[in-house]
């Protein structure tokens, strides 16, 4: 009989670990740091409800999505302060690269130049957002504006791109949990 129980037990336990809300979080944060050019919206994507002045200096803030902890940085996107961008990447898990996508067309030139820097220094998941959808008039498919940042036509499994609004919390939730999910393909 106590075999039988210990089954059953064994077999509940194991159905309730299965469930997502059930899981712990995971004990080891992912590093990921917030790159983008001035004005695309880095600090609002993180914190929406609160107004934010320029980012002249790194700030760290801690999230929970489901199961796991993104330690993030945020870094100042003036030109005067993209050379840091360096310092930081290697030490990351992961880039959530932050493009304002009511001025595409106009820094397109230094989008590209940053990107493929990145590109070709990190060896991790980046998500591309294009971000403050919510302002947007017209709406270009994500592959159009893909095909404009990207010479490349190879599909790079690591970079996945998204429609963001960090005002509204729009695809904030799907950025974080892609990335995730990249990180644990990795460690399989």
């Amino acid at each position: 009989m106590s075999s039988l129980l210990t089954s059953l037990l064994t077999f509940l336990s194991s159905l309730l670990h299965s469930l997502p809300f059930f899981n712990p979080p995971s004990s080891t944060p992912l590093k990921t740091v917030l790159l983008g050019l001035q004005n695309s919206g880095k600090s609002t994507f993180l914190s929406p409800q609160t107004l934010h002045p320029p980012t002249l200096r790194p700030s760290t803030s801690t999230l929970q999505i489901g199961r796991r902890t993104f330690t993030t940085i945020d870094l100042g996107g003036q030109k005067n302060l993209r050379h840091i961008w360096k310092d930081y990447t290697p030490k990351s898990s992961i880039i959530i690269f932050i493009i304002d996508i009511t001025t595409y067309s106009t820094s397109l030139p230094s989008l590209k130049n940053e990107f493929t820097q990145i590109t070709n220094t990190f060896e991790g998941p980046i998500a591309v957002c294009y971000n403050k959808i919510d302002l947007m008039t017209s709406s270009p498919s994500i592959e159009e504006y893909k095909k404009m940042l990207i010479d490349d036509e190879e599909d790079d499994e690591d970079i996945k791109f998204f429609f963001t609004s960090g005002l509204k919390g729009e695809g904030v939730k799907d950025v974080f949990e892609w990335l995730g999910e990249k990180c644990d393909e990795g460690l399989e």
